[in-house]
């Protein structure tokens, strides 16, 4: 896995994503997952775990975004 950047303003949202999901699959597959993040700040992972949200909005925060693009193919964020 190269080195994953899950947050980056250059990237597209579904490139974000991505990288999201292969670092959880990582996380996963070597058991991360229990670990606080202060324990994984040390280890030499392929990601740099001080970018992954930690935060997240409360549910009924949330805003479901969807867009007709010119295509007439819809996106949803």
């Amino acid at each position: 896995m190269n080195n994953l950047h899950t947050s980056n303003p250059e990237l597209g949202h579904n490139q974000t994503w991505q990288n999201r999901k292969l670092t959880f699959n990582y996380c996963t597959e070597k058991g991360l997952l229990d670990k606080k993040v202060d324990e994984l700040r040390d280890m030499e992972l392929p990601f740099r775990i001080e970018l992954l949200p930690i935060q997240f909005p409360n549910p009924n925060e949330l805003i479901l975004n969807i867009e007709e693009k010119r295509n007439g193919n819809l996106t949803i964020e």
